[in-house]
């Protein structure tokens, strides 16, 4: 699953209809067929559109699948599986969802690279878009089904663990390919290793600010530890220190009273120094698939997330985290 999302109802109901796109030339017609899958678009438009907010007023969620022909019934399914899944805790009344699939009608499409300043030729699959209006239809309030987990020093998280369970079931479930087994070979965003791949081997104290700064790291294509220390720096204070692996840096964070410790093999002179494509060999696994092992393993904790997330889901309709209540006794 990829999150987006927007301001404009009127904007995403424009590139449904029409397809019209940074780097695309072609009309929706012309090479995707659409099939509505939930809801009307009208509707959902005029809901995206009722809220006056300067803040992000809908979800765009895509789900995307290597098979070439997948039927119109499994796509179907599967979108109920998601509105089941989205619904945990709010009513059908409360939560508008609409969801169309785009059949690819060319096998391929030139597209525009702006890293590489060229058009290339990339391959077409079929995939799902979906819009969930940040608006309580009952009430008029904002509501946010996935939550962005707001962290210090301008990060955020969306609930990336229960969405990526989800998409395994459903994978799982209708003999699809997972994106684990499928991970991409090259880059088509600086922060496209991150988005789509989604391995991380942090554990322990400190494992989000660890993974918000490796992030930041691929995000800003670092190839050198001069670069590193560079960006640390402007994030909080920096010094170097001695532990049983060799020298490594350590950072204190605004607000923080002590420092985190990058030990870890991300942050290695070695890792640092090494090339993009290196560096995304790393997360790829060499663009090995899973072992069997490493499959029913991954299924197996999803599993325990999908019993859990009607309780996650709760949490985020109904707690504010910066409540006293939540701080104090939740």
């Amino acid at each position: 699953m990829k999150f987006g999302g927007g301001y404009s109802g009127v904007g995403i109901k424009e590139y449904f209809e029409n397809g019209k796109k940074q780097g695309r030339e072609l009309h929706r017609d012309e090479i995707d067929q659409r099939i509505v899958l939930e809801g009307d678009l009208d509707i959902c438009t005029r809901i995206i559109e009722s809220r006056e907010t300067d803040a992000e007023r809908y979800d765009h969620i895509t789900i995307s699948f290597k098979e070439k022909d997948i039927s119109p019934e499994t796509l179907r399914a599967i979108i109920a599986e998601f509105k089941a899944f989205a619904h945990s805790a709010y009513t059908e009344e409360e939560l508008y969802i609409y969801a169309e699939a785009h059949i690819p009608k060319t096998a391929t499409e030139e597209k525009w690279n702006p890293e590489k300043k060229r058009y290339e030729t990339v391959e077409r699959y079929p995939h799902i878009h979906i819009v969930v209006p940040k608006t309580n239809v009952i009430t008029g309030e904002r509501l946010s089904v996935f939550e962005k987990l707001e962290l210090r020093y301008g990060t955020e998280k969306r609930t990336d663990d229960f969405t990526d369970a989800f998409q395994e079931h459903i994978n799982e479930k209708y003999g699809l390919s997972s994106p684990k087994d499928n991970r991409r070979t090259e880059f088509t965003s600086q922060a496209d290793i991150i988005s789509r791949i989604k391995e991380d081997q942090f554990t322990g104290k400190n494992r989000e600010s660890r993974k918000m700064i490796r992030d930041m790291m691929i995000d800003q294509r670092i190839e050198s530890t001069e670069a590193f220390r560079a960006m640390l720096e402007k994030l909080g204070e920096v010094k170097e220190a001695n532990g049983k692996n060799g020298p490594y840096l350590k950072i204190k964070l605004p607000g923080e009273q002590k420092y985190i410790r990058l030990e870890d093999h991300q942050f290695s002179a070695g890792f640092i120094s090494s090339t993009m494509a290196e560096k995304l060999a790393f997360y790829t696994g060499q663009g090995k698939a899973r072992s069997p092992k490493q499959k029913a393993d991954d299924l197996a904790k999803g599993a325990v997330l999908l019993q859990k997330w009607n309780d996650r889901a709760r949490e985020i309709k109904y707690l504010h985290t910066s409540s006293p209540f939540y701080k104090n006794t939740y």
